[in-house]
This record gives structure tokens, sequence and C-alpha cells, in this order.
């Protein structure tokens, strides 16, 4: 592999990871520097105290011949105020993304209990239930044919689920339609601003 893809590959991780990060910031932080720039919104919406959804949106950059910007969208227990997993605890945060123009891709799963990946929330989650449905903490993807919308079917027993999106557009403003649980949002996608505005 030559440097300047191992530089390209770099770059990407970086700005994953600060995607990444900001989601677990507070809504309404605008500290962060770098990551301050690039954050355009943050929203939260609460059914309860032990069940959030909590999340943030980038502006779009110029990548090659794409707008690329980030979503970053987590649910569950996000203020761990809940000790421990139970279907007691259980709440549905089946939901979709939505792009007016473009692709959107799942970039990661934040703790997306798919199977996967084999780790003891795994088989908690398989205990509770193999399928995503009432008093299952398992999580999915549907397939779906429109590039611009990814579907998943979700809930949480006690824990916390997320995905962060990646976003291509052919320009770069454009509008992302979320909906997770009983939430509904529109996230307009705009360009970083130029420095001085």
């Amino acid at each position: 592999m030559s440097a300047l893809k191992l530089v390209s590959l770099a770059g990407v991780a970086c700005l994953l990871a600060a995607a990444v990060a900001m989601a677990d910031e507070p809504a309404g932080d605008e500290g962060g520097g770098g990551l301050a720039r690039l954050k355009a919104a943050t929203f939260e919406r609460k059914n309860s105290d032990e069940d959030l959804l909590r999340g943030s949106i980038t502006h779009s950059w110029k990548r090659g011949g794409v707008w690329v910007a980030y979503l970053v969208i987590r649910w569950g227990d996000l203020d761990r105020k809940i000790d421990g997993y139970s279907p007691d605890y259980y709440s549905n945060w089946d939901g979709h993304v939505a792009l007016d123009k473009g692709i959107a891709m799942v970039a990661r799963k934040l703790a997306f209990d798919d199977g996967t990946a084999r780790r003891i929330d795994d088989r908690r989650a398989e205990r509770a239930g193999a399928e995503p449905g009432p008093g299952s903490g398992r999580d999915r993807i549907v397939p779906e044919t429109d590039p611009k919308k990814i579907v998943w079917k979700a809930g949480v027993v006690g824990g916390t689920d997320g995905l962060v999106i990646r976003i291509e557009m052919p320009e770069p403003t454009g509008v992302c339609r979320v909906k997770a649980g009983n939430f509904s949002l529109e996230l307009p996608v705009r360009p970083v601003p130029r420095r001085g505005k």
C-alpha cells in the first residue's frame, strides 16, 4: 500500500473518531476546538432519564467528487442510570435515516448487538432474545434497496445502542430525516462555514 493511501486512510479514521467523540459531548457544548467547527448541530430527546436519544451531525466538506458529512446517533441509558440489564427495561428504538439526495452508509456500529461481534453483551442479548423485538436487546440493520436510506430494528434492555452514518451527497446541502423510537427529526446538512463567518 502506498504512503499516500495510508495517509488517506489515517485521515478518514481521524474524522470518524472525531464524529464518534461528538456523540459523547453533552448537547449544547460548544467546546472542543476543531470539533466545534465540524459539528453543525446536536440533539437530545427524552423518553425518561433512563431512556434518551442523543446525537450530532457534522457540516459537509468536499472529498473527491462528493460532499461528506457524518451523523452520530445513540439511544438508551446514555447517562448510565440503570444498574444491570433486564427485559423489564426494554425500550423500542426501531428507526431509519433517510436523505433527500445522496447515499447513506453505516460507518460504525456503537454497542449495536447484531451478533457481528462476539462480546459479553452479545451473550446477554442472546439470552434476552435472538431477534429484535419486545424484551430483546438484539438489533439488526434491515436490508434496504434505496441507497438514501438506512433502516434498523433495535431495542435496549438497560444498555445503549447507536450508529455512525456516513452521508455522501452530490452537493454541499441536503436534508437528513431521522426516525428513532418515538422521535422524528429533520436535520439540515450544510457546508463547513468559511473562516470569519
